[in-house]
């Protein structure tokens, strides 16, 4: 807009320095007097962002990086508006008087060539890398912006061609709106700036988008059901049966333990009989294979048949069940030195209760090498438990994990015998056992890895519930299973627990809930006897997760699109403005040369022309930064910024 009163300038011989203070002290002046306001209301932004995604109190400070950023933006704006005004002062003097400015020269091409350069090889190391590394993450803005220099040089000549052919053909009023174009040179540049902002607005919808789906499908893998209740329970088993009382047909809710283990992998054990809840594989009965029935005790006394090979001292035999509400239940029988077979019995009134006691372990104060055990029954109502073949059968009992090289156990006769030998005299157990073996030994499990784990060997054994380590088969490895983090072990919550050879419990017990659960599933927890501590949800989480510094960072990014939207917006509005006069005369001469009036009133309201320029250009910069990004097409978002920058031209128009 002063150009023209450059050119008179120059012409009366104004001296260099007051050339320049009027060429370029107005806009300078306008950038060193903006840069402050600008700079304290972006701290100011930033502080109201923090206040309202972390609640934090006060002002953050203003740290010297912020300072550098804002003084080198302030610095590339001056030198931009330097080679702006220098480019403005090209040409003779009688071009600067001239109402149609001449053709857009061909300056600047090294630094556009450089800038595709650049953005061809941050594509190259985006699809290569994945995203890693600056350049890389910087690819789908340089991508935009070589495809905005791309239009900048492209416009004026497809415009110029499509005004002549429409022209011809006798559509005057898009013809010439396509010449008005093709005249102006800001009308490119203005163009290339609408093409930048709505690539920035789908760059930056398009990861907040992705961000927002990345932390939800986090959370989902964290958590492995839509909803997870930590409780309190007496124990493991207590667990089990509790989220059974609540949820008799497994619909809606499952039991779940969660541990950390050595070498960084955490410990999954859920109850797989009811998995389908929030998976639909085959994942359960790989972890649940068959196994030994459970020695069920549901009488008021356990009776052991018991054969004392030679003269010894009282020998007491604990025998350790887990009761029916899984806690723990005890009862003593006491060994005398009398020689001879006989039935010791073992009072144990809590397992007449519905639906009755698990055997666990039988526990011996030594090593019980004088005596013989025939078999195993219960009394009220009298029923065999484990006699003859069935307290023989291979694999019923075993050792504990523990105590595995010092203890054997052999058949004799018709009995068991079990010898116990301490690897170290001075460290002698008090607490010999006999295990009951009804959980498969290895212990199959599921690791969140690297599927080759499966046939590499490398884990054998890991902790299940306990200090020393259980041998363990790798029956599935996949990089995503239900609830566990990268390197997780995922295996059956009641095989785990028996194998664990104790009642005590250091792990974090869950209930997972699935989308069927009903409004009353925390009281029925409750009434089932669990204690509810903390509710988790997928949203919960996800929302937590987008809390965090990263998608703060997205949301001032987003706020940058928005920015960048307004200044397009100004950028129109001021191409309107100073090209109003000059718009004028035009359609006054076309006027003067016949021209209907419809077709100047057409042409006169055909300012988002500009906008519809860049479209083609722009949705082509969108697709290329949403597949680097890997994002989802933000269609609202764009749409919104288009209807916005249509309506700002066409609004200007109307009231020009």
């Amino acid at each position: 807009g002063r150009r023209a009163e450059a050119a008179v300038g120059d012409l009366r011989g104004i001296p260099r320095r007051p050339r320049f203070l009027l060429t370029r002290g107005p806009s300078l002046l306008a950038l060193i007097l903006a840069a402050p306001l600008g700079a304290a209301l972006g701290w100011a932004f930033v502080n109201g962002m923090a206040r309202f995604a972390f609640g934090t109190t006060g002002w953050l400070d203003l740290p010297r990086s912020a300072l550098i950023a804002a003084g080198a933006a302030l610095l590339a704006a001056i030198f931009g508006l330097s080679i702006v005004e220098s480019r403005r002062r090209e040409g003779t003097l009688l071009e600067a008087f001239r109402w149609v400015q001449s053709p857009l020269r061909r300056g600047g091409v090294v630094a556009e060539l450089s800038v595709v350069a650049l953005a061809i090889a941050a594509a190259v190391q985006s699809v290569a890398s994945g995203q890693t590394g600056v350049v890389a993450q910087a690819a789908p803005l340089l991508i935009a912006a070589a495809i905005g220099l791309l239009a900048f040089r492209l416009v004026r000549p497809v415009a110029k061609a499509l005004g002549v052919t429409r022209i011809r053909s006798g559509r005057l009023a898009s013809g010439l709106a396509a010449l008005h174009l093709a005249r102006r040179p800001v009308a490119a540049q203005a163009v290339m700036l609408v093409v930048v902002c709505l690539s920035l607005v789908a760059h930056s919808f398009g990861a907040w988008d992705r961000t927002a789906e990345t932390a939800a499908q986090r959370a989902a893998a964290e958590l492995g059901a839509p909803q997870v209740v930590t409780v309190a329970a007496p124990s493991r088993a207590a667990l089990l049966t509790s989220v059974g009382a609540a949820d008799p047909e497994g619909e809606w809710a499952m039991a779940a333990a969660r541990q950390r283990l050595p070498r960084g992998r955490t410990l999954v054990a859920l109850d797989t009989t009811r998995l389908s809840i929030v998976d639909r594989g085959e994942l359960a009965g790989m972890l649940r294979p068959a196994s030994n029935e459970l020695l069920k005790v549901d009488g008021s006394e356990l009776v052991l048949d018991v054969t004392v090979t030679e003269a010894l001292s009282d020998l007491p035999i604990t025998a350790v069940l887990a009761g029916p509400q899984g806690t723990l239940v005890t009862g003593v029988a006491t060994v005398t030195a009398q020689v001879g077979r006989r039935d010791y019995r073992i009072p144990v009134p809590d397992c007449a209760v519905a639906p009755g006691c698990r055997l666990a372990w039988l526990s011996f104060f030594r090593s019980p090498d004088e005596l013989r055990l025939h078999g195993l029954r219960q009394l009220n109502p009298e029923r065999e438990l484990a006699v003859g073949a069935s307290m023989q059968a291979p694999a019923r009992w075993r050792p504990s994990f523990e105590m595995e090289l010092e203890v054997t156990i052999s058949h004799e006769g018709d009995g068991l015998r079990l010898r116990y030998q301490p690897s170290d005299p001075r460290l002698v157990s008090r607490d010999i056992r006999m295990q009951v073996a009804d959980a498969p030994v290895p212990l199959p499990v599921a690791v969140a890895d690297d599927p080759a784990i499966v046939h590499n060997g490398q884990l054998t054994r890991a902790g299940i519930f306990a200090t020393a380590e259980r041998p363990v088969a790798v029956v599935r490895s996949s990089p995503s299973l239900p609830g566990l983090p990268q390197g997780g072990v995922l295996a059956d919550l009641a095989y785990a627990d028996r194998l664990s050879d104790t009642f005590d419990n250091d792990a974090q017990l869950q209930v997972w809930l699935g989308e069927r659960a009903p409004a009353d599933a925390l009281a029925r927890l409750e009434t089932a006897g669990l204690i509810p501590l903390h509710t988790d949800t997928i949203d919960r989480r996800a929302a937590r997760y987008n809390l965090g510094g990263d998608v703060l960072g997205l949301r001032l990014q987003v706020a940058a699109a928005v920015l960048a939207v307004l200044l397009a917006v100004f950028a129109i509005l001021v191409l309107a403005g100073t090209d109003r006069r000059r718009r004028e005369r035009e359609l006054a001469d076309l006027s003067d040369q016949g021209l209907d009036a419809r077709v100047i009133r057409r042409v006169a309201h055909s300012g988002f022309v500009v906008v519809l320029a860049a479209l083609p250009a722009a949705l082509l910069a969108c697709l290329v930064v949403w597949w680097l990004g890997g994002a989802r097409p933000a269609l609202v978002p764009l749409g919104a910024a288009l209807l916005v920058l249509v309506g700002a031209a066409v609004a200007r128009e109307v009231v020009s």
